[in-house]
């Protein structure tokens, strides 16, 4: 038996299976979004800022315009959306996302904490 055929039965449950093997199959793309309650609308928004903004990210521009552009297109995004959110809600998410295209994504709050130091 090829990997493929492996993957494909692995995609297709047996139907004679346990319900609560079926359940646990199902289960990490439910822990994925359940960690974050906000992970579709960042998507979303994240997939309409790259549409939105294309080769404009790949263009010879310095940092600061690059991250305004960013910042504003992510930001218009979120305000087309029209999800009810808290004003500290709505910064974290800019944030994140912004992280997401410019930067390292979860791993930009840990770079910009002065706290976190090297490890020799």
């Amino acid at each position: 038996m090829g990997l493929h055929d492996r993957i494909a039965r692995q995609a297709q449950p047996d139907p004679r299976a346990a319900p609560a093997l079926l359940t646990a199959v199902s289960a990490p793309a439910r822990a994925e979004t359940a960690g974050d309650p906000y992970a579709e609308l960042k998507g979303k928004i994240h997939h309409a800022c790259i549409a939105a903004l294309g080769p404009e990210l790949f263009k010879q521009n310095s940092d600061e315009e690059l991250a305004e552009k960013v910042l504003r297109t992510v930001t218009e995004q979120l305000a087309l959306d029209r999800t009810p959110l808290t004003r500290e809600e709505r910064r974290l998410i800019v944030r994140d996302i912004t992280d997401d295209i410019l930067g390292y994504g979860p791993l930009e709050p840990l770079l910009r904490d002065d706290t976190v130091t090297e490890v020799m």
